[in-house]
């Protein structure tokens, strides 16, 4: 009998084992992903530990540049990042991660780059009328250096337990956005620069490789817009993100609003990749001290508080970015 039972138990490791074997890379146990509210800080604010003392938020949302880390190339100052994530773990809150590159990137990663030049021209950006370079998103010098970097901070922070989510950028120009500059010039810049859906799509699986690389164990978010063409670019990017990370893969728009309407085409892709992974929504702009609080003047800054989250919620979002300062007034607590 005693046999029969050691046999038995040989046979349920051996069982165990094949299953391990068997799970395809990326599937199983994932690890927690976002889940709540995130208070959205200005890029490199610095907040002391009484300051995250927000009793609805379950976290913040983190925003720095390229630029602020690496000034010179292999010359790192982690201290903001260090900093903040150490005061939010301190008071029992997760992290949000955002470095932007771009038009944020430091000088010596433009050097001996391909780079488009153009002028902001949106209504209420506030560099608008400034002209300004970023690379060219395909180019191969710039996305080596940057794919250097993500790997710097993969060694960073790749096992914080605190950072929860890693929102990933490259082959952007202004924020952590898709975004690339759509008017006509810039447009004419593009083909004189050789823009194809296979070049743009390609940067982009290879700056996801990287963070899926340097953050095995991490959430990866994109967040999305029509990049340049409405070609099928976006589609490819976010069903190779799918494939790469699987559940780890989260897609967020930074677009809601109380009249984000359900039939917004990103709204409903969305809401289709929250059946393989988290999604999310930051706000498209903070509600609290708007000039003028009438109705117009909140539908310019971005509608009503209560209808933006229902209608997040309606596409399964698990996670909201909030303006920081939203969190301190009462009228939307």
């Amino acid at each position: 009998m005693k046999y029969y039972f050691r046999w038995l138990s040989i046979a349920a490791l051996l069982a165990g084992a094949w299953i391990i074997l068997q799970t395809p890379p990326g599937f199983g146990v994932e690890p927690r992903g976002p889940e709540g509210l995130y208070a959205l800080l200005k890029p490199n604010q610095r907040i002391d530990s009484g300051s995250l003392d927000i009793p609805n938020a379950d976290g913040i949302s983190v925003r720095t540049s390229w630029e602020s880390i690496e000034p010179s190339e292999g010359s790192y100052d982690w201290s903001y990042l260090d900093e903040t994530v150490a005061r939010a773990k301190a008071a029992g809150k997760k992290v949000i991660l955002r470095i932007l590159p771009g038009i944020h990137s430091p000088a010596w990663a433009l050097s001996g780059a391909d780079t488009i030049t153009f002028t902001v021209d949106k209504a209420g950006n506030r560099l608008r009328g400034q002209t300004l370079a970023i690379p060219v998103p395909w180019d191969p010098v710039y996305l080596k250096r940057w794919t250097v970097f993500v790997s710097a901070m993969g060694e960073r922070f790749g096992e914080n337990s605190s950072v929860v989510l890693i929102q990933m950028a490259g082959p952007t120009a202004n924020t952590g956005e898709m975004h690339l500059p759509k008017t006509p010039r810039a447009r004419a810049l593009w083909s004189q620069k050789g823009y194809s859906r296979e070049k743009l799509s390609g940067a982009w699986k290879t700056v996801i490789d990287a963070y899926a690389k340097a953050f095995p164990e991490k959430h990866l978010a994109i967040d999305i817009a029509t990049p340049l063409y409405n070609d099928g670019t976006l589609e490819e990017i976010l069903s190779y993100g799918t494939e790469r990370l699987a559940a780890r893969f989260c897609v967020q728009g930074n677009w809601l609003h109380g009249n984000t309407r359900r039939e917004f085409p990103l709204y409903l892709l969305v809401r289709q990749y929250s059946r393989t992974g988290p999604v999310g929504f930051q706000m498209r702009a903070p509600f609290r001290n708007n000039p003028g609080r009438d109705r117009s003047s909140l539908n310019r800054s971005g509608g009503n508080f209560r209808p933006a989250l229902e209608t997040g919620l309606a596409a399964g979002a698990r996670y909201f970015e909030i303006y920081y300062d939203d969190f301190f007034d009462p009228k939307l607590s």
